[in-house]
């Protein structure tokens, strides 16, 4: 993978690579793409005047974790969290930021640590994404987000496979000749499914300027125990409906739900499943939450 990087609306310190959150560049699309409406968890997030900035994806109730690039320069600063299938239709919920906490290794040159969490000020009812490891080299992953599609079509949430072409201590990568992530797709979820679960693998980075060449995302489970547990606790939402929503989770008492904090579903499944977890970037020890 060549990375030579450029960063659209940033500083171009970086100079082909994009990291794909904002306006659409005129010529790129997602290849091979189709309407995801069943991915109810994954929504778009909004500045403060209502325009699309980057995807996202429900962890809890009133948590949503995208990229760091997305909101590092005050993007969604008294912005939305939109779910819904299209960003110009009736959405399910439409959610306004109330705060935001990128990951603190985040670094804009290296890309390292491109995760960030999103609190919202009220709650859903809506599913969440679990988390979990990407297995092994080969696995087939799903990419979904709101970016541009074929016929320069951006805010209409999408889904489409592909392969994992590499897998480091901290990305998942791919190609991206036939399938891949574009402009608007950051922060959108990789996935993987493991015994007819699917869960969150991955937050989408970065791709080639020509949005056709390779792709990648930041894994989740890197940063689960150091980052996205704790900064879970900005996620106190008031209650909707009726259930009770603490620390993102919804309880029918007033004490914490603690079965219902995001787990690696590999640690989960692994014993039961035989070979879940096992491979490159299996989830093992330390990278399991604690009991």
């Amino acid at each position: 993978m060549n990375r030579v990087p450029r960063i659209v609306g940033k500083a171009a310190s970086l100079l082909a690579m994009t990291l794909i959150c904002g306006a659409p560049l005129a010529g790129q699309r997602i290849l091979g793409g189709t309407p995801a409406p069943e991915r109810r968890e994954v929504g778009a997030l909004l500045d403060a005047s209502g325009n699309f900035v980057c995807s996202g994806f429900l962890i809890g109730p009133s948590c949503v974790v995208t990229s760091a690039h997305c909101v590092d320069g005050g993007q969604v600063t008294g912005g939305l969290f939109l779910l819904g299938p299209d960003i110009d239709l009736q959405p399910e919920f439409l959610i306004n930021v109330r705060t935001v906490q990128w990951h603190p290794g985040w670094d804009p040159n290296t890309l390292a640590h491109d995760i960030a969490v999103v609190a919202l000020e009220s709650a859903t009812n809506l599913p969440t994404l679990p988390l979990g490891s990407p297995g092994a080299v080969g696995s087939v992953i799903r990419l979904v987000g709101f970016g541009l599609a074929e016929g320069n079509d951006i805010g209409q949430r999408r889904k489409v496979d592909t392969v994992i072409a590499g897998l480091t201590s901290q990305e998942v990568q791919w190609s991206g000749t036939t399938s891949n992530i574009c402009e608007g797709d950051s922060g959108g979820p990789t996935l993987r499914q493991v015994s007819g679960i699917w869960s969150a693998v991955g937050v989408a980075s970065y791709t080639d300027d020509g949005c056709n060449e390779f792709g990648a995302s930041w894994r989740t489970d890197t940063d689960l125990n150091a980052f996205i547990l704790p900064a879970m606790a900005l996620c106190t939402a008031t209650q909707v409906g009726d259930g009770i929503f603490l620390d993102g989770f919804e309880s029918e008492t007033t004490e914490r739900w603690s079965v219902a904090v995001p787990t690696l579903v590999d640690c989960a499944l692994g014993a039961a499943s035989g070979g879940v977890g096992e491979g490159a970037g299996a989830a093992t020890g330390s990278d399991c939450p604690a009991e």
